[in-house]
This record gives structure tokens, sequence and C-alpha cells, in this order.
């Protein structure tokens, strides 16, 4: 693989970090793009950046955190100091991010989140090309026709899913998808929901192909956080269809 794209003196620029910076530059000009339409202050979005920043990383470090504790429990962590990062934090901390910011600077709250829903997964594309080159987020060792020469732990070779890839190609389609249905996302913050759904769905599927420990029956690190992400969307879901009930009955 290419971990490394190039060297700057004594500075090695990573493909996984050159390819992350890449998408959150590219999403971010999207973003802009779709803000002004969308009626969201050009002023205000700049103003809010360091706190999406801020926030972002916070919950990058932390899901790192959980994931880490998902597969070696607290033990291993006081052992082993290197967190590592997850994708998860990057999702929740973005739109976690926007809704902050949104409440700080007076925005519309599903418009901020819908928009940038719709700009995570081209983020996640660029990211996901970075694994592959990095030769990180490796899939099982398989036989079958969907199969690549990849790299796995310490360096080994063998014939495996190219995860990497197939994630990559599920964050596009994503987008695409969104992207084409931006015209009419439907009520404020639908997309948001449409987002998180369909990537916790995608990840839980693509997920079980990767070469992960299992912590739970058949379920690795990451399948059980999409599986605790989808159960507070149904949560939330529930929670408002009881309470527009509950104003139906009021008014009636």
């Amino acid at each position: 693989m290419y971990p490394i794209l190039f060297t700057l003196g004594p500075l090695d620029i990573h493909s996984h970090d050159a390819l992350i910076a890449l998408g959150v530059v590219v999403a971010s000009l999207f973003f802009l793009k779709e803000a002004r339409p969308a009626g969201l202050p050009w002023q205000d979005v700049m103003i809010s950046l360091p706190l999406g920043l801020g926030v972002t990383f916070l919950c990058v470090y932390l899901s790192g955190i959980w994931i880490r504790y998902l597969t070696i429990g607290w033990v291993g962590l006081e052992v082993n100091g290197a967190y590592g990062t997850a994708s998860f934090g990057m999702v929740l901390g973005v739109l976690l991010a926007g809704y902050l910011a949104a409440r700080w600077r007076g925005m519309a709250v599903g418009v901020v989140l819908d928009r940038l829903a719709l700009v995570l997964p081209l983020a996640q594309t660029f990211g996901r090309v970075g694994c592959f080159l990095e030769g990180c987020c490796y899939g099982l060792e398989t036989g079958g026709f969907l199969r690549m020469y990849l790299p796995g732990e310490a360096g080994v070779w063998a014939y495996r899913y190219p995860t990497q890839l197939v994630l990559a190609a599920f964050d596009l389609g994503l987008f695409a998808w969104l992207w084409s249905r931006r015209a009419r996302p439907g009520p404020d913050g639908c997309q948001a929901w449409l987002y998180l759904i369909c990537f916790c769905l995608g990840r839980l599927a693509i997920d079980a192909l990767r070469d992960l420990p299992r912590v739970w029956g058949p379920f690795n690190p990451h399948q059980l956080t999409s599986l605790a992400i989808l159960l507070v969307i149904a949560w939330v879901a529930l929670g408002t269809d009881r309470a527009v009930a509950r104003r139906r009955v009021a008014r009636s």
C-alpha cells in the first residue's frame, strides 16, 4: 500500500491524514455552496467554525476510547493509552457541533443539520480511500470473488474483503442519493435522520466483513455502536410520535 504519500523534510505526509483533510475541504465547499440558498448566513457559519472543530475533535477522541473499551476493556485502556479514533465520532461530532452552533447563532437547527448530513458522506468517501492507501480498516480473509490481496494485522498480506473500498463506494452512493433529493428533503431535519439511519444500517452490514474482534455474540464494536445509535433514533422517534399524539388529543 501507500501509507506515506510524500515527505517534506523530516515530515511524512500520511495518505490517511491527507485524504481526510482533502475530504473535509471538499465537503466544506459543498456545505458553503448549499448554505446560502438555504438561508444560512455566511458570517454565522464562519464564526461557528472553531466551535465545530473543537466539538468534532472531542467526539472523535471519545469515540476512539469507546471503541477500544468495547474491544479490550478498561484494563486494556489503562495499559495501552493509544485510544485511536472512529468515524462514528466524526459523524456525531459534526452533527452535535451543528446543533450547538445553530442554537448559538440563532440559525434553523433542522436546516443546518440537513446540510451537514448532505456533505458528511462525501468527506467520509475521501477518508475511506485514505484507509485503503494506509492499509487500515482491512477486511476478513476470504476466498470468494469479492477479494483483493491486501495487508492486515502487522502487515500480513492475504486475500481479504476490500472493506475500505466497499465503505468508500457506500459513502459515495449515499452522498449521491442525498444530493439528488436535496430539493425535496421533506421537513427540516428529515435529511439528517435519513443519513444517520442509512449510515448505521450500512455500517452494520459492511463492518461484518471487517477483521474486528467479536465482543458480543456475532457483533464487533463498530456494529454495536451502529445498533446503539439506531436504538436511540427509534427511541427519539417513538417519543416524538407520542408527543404529537398527546398534542392532538389535547387540541380535540
